[in-house]
């Protein structure tokens, strides 16, 4: 909640702004999966994909995120573009590959 609260008084452009909050709703997301409330944990994963700033460069480690956000939404193959695109890149982030060899 802090997270939150956090990205929301932020002081850095909208786009930043957004994907901090992103970021932080897909904490959010993880919290109530791990507590095993999977319906509040969809809704907090949708409201971090709503909030993801549209059209701007992404580093591999926002793609990563979104990639998740979409596994996690139930949009495998969104996930699997993102995920083929950073695997391209090279990217190899131990914490990423655990989680979506998790079930994404």
């Amino acid at each position: 909640q802090q997270a939150l609260s956090n990205a929301r008084s932020s002081t850095e452009p909208a786009a930043e702004r957004s994907a901090d909050l992103a970021e932080a709703l897909l904490f959010v997301g993880e919290a109530h999966r791990l507590g095993g409330d999977r319906a509040a944990a969809s809704r907090a994963w949708k409201a971090a994909l709503a909030e993801w700033p549209a059209g701007q460069a992404q580093t591999p480690r926002e793609i990563a995120i979104r990639a998740l956000l979409l596994a996690r939404s139930g949009d495998a193959g969104a996930a699997a573009a993102s995920r083929a695109r950073l695997q391209a890149m090279g990217y190899r982030h131990p914490l990423f590959t655990r989680a979506m060899q998790q079930g994404g």
